[in-house]
């Protein structure tokens, strides 16, 4: 996966800075993910907004006495 978004970075960007820059950041959220901790408080960052979302408008949607 890495290797891919370099290479979509080196047709996107033709400047080495700006490609190495992208990379790094890459690099960084790599090592980050390999915490457990970091990991799962992205996971509940990404789905519990969604989950709430939904969860929400259910109950309003079945609260209604004619649906």
């Amino acid at each position: 996966m890495a290797d891919s978004y370099k290479k979509q970075l080196e047709m996107d960007f033709s400047d080495a800075a700006i490609i190495q820059q992208k990379t790094n950041e890459m690099n960084q959220m790599m090592e980050m993910y390999k915490n457990p901790a970091v990991r799962f408080g992205m996971t509940i960052l990404e789905i519990l907004p969604v989950g709430l979302a939904l969860s929400i408008l259910s109950a309003v949607i079945l609260k209604k006495k004619t649906v």
